[in-house]
């Protein structure tokens, strides 16, 4: 048995289970900070608990069902149910609904800092249900009609769950390339966007959207060649999953989630301070919407075109303006009176100096 023939249970499976558990750890714990620090405006403006603790929770499941359908393990009691976790966990319920809350997190964004808008639970819910529904019908249609390869077994302990061939390309051909696809067109829609976290979130969003296409690629290669059920096949394909997990959470969300934990309330404050001086224009549409204390600015959101942060910006300044003003007005006037003052005992000086010399 050469290296490439490792069966199931190996210690590079287990060594693999141990670190995507052990980067699992702190990732729940800062999701756990989210849900406690979920009236902040920075979550809110994400999506708060149902978008971003979302995203992580489908994050989890994806990685899970890859450890089943890559078979790091012996597949018995719950796991030999293989169309649960290839056509279900994996899919709609794993990495699909990973992207697509991905992309109602940046749309979400969009209506808050360009249209003013703030898209309620329902609607999102409405909307996320809608973007489902080709994978769910897709995962429905493979288990009614058995898309999995039942009949082979590895010494009665450990159950292969293969997908037939033309399922396997059926898969790989529709339902990836779909979700991508959507994503695409939402980041092309918003590629000229002048709001600074809008354009931070945009950035993000195709730099992960183009790793899950790359992971996709390397997905299709490695099943169709087979090379999934060799131990370097199977770890490599988890490990690019978790990476791009865990990697997605942690660069969007890891100074917010650092300055909730370990730092005071004032400097979480601060940062959103800063986001809102380099024209983030969220802050206000969250407060007004959901009735949080914020920074309010006079000028109607109607009057403001799109990405004009910098009319909202110089508006928050006019009050320290016109105080400033105010105090250069009272130091001029000042000023007019010391001078006149000096000029006073300017002529006093004078006329005591010509006294003196004709008494004299």
């Amino acid at each position: 048995m050469n290296g490439d023939d490792i069966p199931p249970d190996s210690p590079y499976d287990w060594l693999l289970l141990v670190v995507a558990t052990t980067s699992a750890i702190p990732f729940i714990l800062a999701n756990c900070a989210i849900i406690l620090h979920r009236r902040k405006n920075y979550f809110r403006a994400l999506g708060g608990v149902d978008l971003v603790v979302g995203t992580s929770a489908a994050g989890i499941v994806w990685i899970a069902a890859n450890f089943v359908t890559n078979q790091h393990f012996s597949r018995e009691g719950f796991l030999k149910n293989c169309s649960l976790w290839t056509f279900w966990l994996e899919l709609p319920f794993g990495g699909c609904l990973w992207l697509m809350l991905l992309l109602l997190r940046l749309y979400r964004l969009y209506t808050l800092c360009v249209k003013k808008e703030n898209l309620q639970s329902r609607t999102l819910l409405f909307y996320l249900a809608l973007l489902l529904l080709p994978s769910v019908i897709f995962s429905l249609i493979a288990t009614l009609f058995h898309a999995i390869d039942l009949s082979k077994q590895d010494g009665g302990k450990h159950r292969a769950c293969d997908i037939h061939d033309a399922w396997k390309y059926a898969t790989y051909v529709t339902v990836p390339p779909l979700y991508i696809s959507l994503i695409l067109v939402l980041l092309f829609w918003l590629r000229r966007q002048t709001d600074f976290l809008l354009m931070s979130e945009h950035r993000h969003t195709c730099e992960f959207t183009m790793m899950a296409f790359i992971i996709y690629l390397l997905d299709a290669v490695i099943f169709i060649s087979v090379k999934q059920k060799n131990v370097a096949g199977r770890c490599f394909l988890t490990f690019c999953v978790c990476f791009l997990v865990f990697m997605d959470f942690w660069v969007r969300m890891r100074r917010p989630v650092y300055l909730c934990v370990l730092r005071t309330e004032s400097e979480m404050k601060r940062f959103e301070d800063e986001l809102r001086w380099c024209g983030a224009g969220f802050f206000d549409t969250v407060a007004e919407a959901l009735r949080y204390p914020s920074r309010s600015i006079s000028i109607p959101s109607s009057q403001l075109h799109d990405g004009d942060w910098i009319l909202r910006t110089m508006n928050i300044l006019l009050p320290e303006k016109a105080e400033c003003e105010e105090r250069i007005n009272l130091l001029e006037q000042q000023k007019s009176r010391l001078s006149l003052k000096i000029r006073e005992l300017e002529e006093s000086l004078a006329l005591l100096g010509k006294s003196s010399i004709e008494d004299g």
